[in-house]
């Protein structure tokens, strides 16, 4: 394809250009570097593909807030394997944020509801971006909604505990709320529309969703049917989590999704 049809693909599906993916990217490895070690700035900035120093700062200021310094100095406290891990989850999560809950361009067939189980979960807290939107917005929600929590859990010194996540407390005939979050290790404040959250423990029906999102209401009306048929009725609003991501598994049929319904008896 031409260079102009690419650069209109590529906006249209993960809503920036190549030039500002690529920007992010380099910059959030440069984050994760700042926290890893002392390497200098300008073998940071050389490790992360930018030309200098000053071209290092002034793309890490617009996407933090600090600069490169300030971010490593406020970041010496955190140590540690859950800090290594979070930052394992950050470099894997980065190149996807716009990518969860794509629609699969080819339709291919959906699969079945491939498990379902009765768990007992604990309270846990994330960060999230809560929307009022139209159905057919919540792919692009998802994914600009999570391009702005991860930076600013980075920013902020968040551990990052699991995978994405996407909350509907409400559907109406036209549109529903959702709430798109991260969960995190320990709670730490919001700001402006990125909340801190906590997803509700209790008891909940899960079920493994295998293949395109286009079909996950199927799952969702199987695993209900599934409910019923223990005895139980739903007790609350459903989630679902992103347990892969369609940039590692370019074919809809490895896309796995976790279905979380609270349940109680009926």
């Amino acid at each position: 394809m031409s260079p102009s049809h690419l650069q209109r693909a590529f906006k249209r599906l993960t809503g920036e250009s190549p030039t500002a993916y690529a920007t992010r990217l380099r910059v959030t490895l440069a984050a994760t570097e700042l926290l890893r070690g002392d390497a200098s700035l300008l073998r940071i900035a050389r490790r992360s593909g930018f030309a200098s120093v000053e071209v290092l700062i002034r793309n890490f200021r617009r996407q933090f807030g600090c600069t490169p310094a300030q971010y490593r100095m406020h970041h010496r406290r955190r140590t540690g394997a859950a800090a290594a891990r979070s930052l394992t989850g950050i470099n894997a999560l980065a190149p996807c944020l716009r990518l969860f809950h794509v629609p699969d361009p080819q339709r291919s067939p959906s699969m079945p509801l491939l498990s379902s189980s009765l768990r007992t979960l604990q309270p846990q807290p994330a960060l999230i971006i809560r929307s009022r939107i139209a159905r057919s917005e919540i792919a692009a929600t998802i994914g600009e909604s999570l391009g702005r929590i991860v930076p600013y859990a980075m920013g902020v010194g968040a551990t990052l505990a699991g995978q994405p996540f996407a909350r509907y407390p409400d559907f109406g005939p036209g549109s529903l709320t959702i709430e798109v979050g991260m969960p995190l290790a320990v709670p730490v404040a919001g700001k402006e529309d990125i909340e801190a959250f906590e997803l509700p423990g209790g008891r909940f029906a899960v079920g493994l969703h295998g293949g395109a999102y286009t079909h996950l209401p199927e799952s969702f009306t199987a695993l209900e049917r599934w409910i019923t048929g223990q005895g139980l009725a739903v007790a609350g609003p459903a989630w679902e989590l992103y347990v892969n991501d369609p940039a590692d598994h370019p074919d809809p049929s490895d896309w796995r999704t976790e279905i979380y319904l609270p349940v109680r008896q009926s």
